[in-house]
């Protein structure tokens, strides 16, 4: 993972697939990731990248712009 990235994070207690997030990674280490908002560590094994979002704008019948989405409001980069 490199810095700045975002990241969902699930606490492993249930067996349904339930992820917290996204959050702006701050810090990490080989096992661990810190993340804006939560006060300990988490364990890499619990972290997974944000699906990358894209917007498209089309330009004619055969012309389409395709551009990824970046979070651009504090609103937008947090779900709790």
């Amino acid at each position: 993972m490199e810095d700045p990235d975002w990241e969902l994070f699930t606490d492993g207690s249930s067996f349904v697939e339930a992820w917290d997030g996204p959050h702006q990674v701050i810090l990490t280490t080989f096992t661990a990731v810190k993340v804006a908002g939560i006060d300990s560590w988490i364990h890499y094994t619990r972290v997974k990248k944000v699906p990358a979002q894209w917007e498209t704008q089309v330009l004619s019948p055969t012309r389409m712009i395709i551009r990824p989405v970046y979070f651009t409001k504090i609103s937008e980069c947090y779900s709790f």
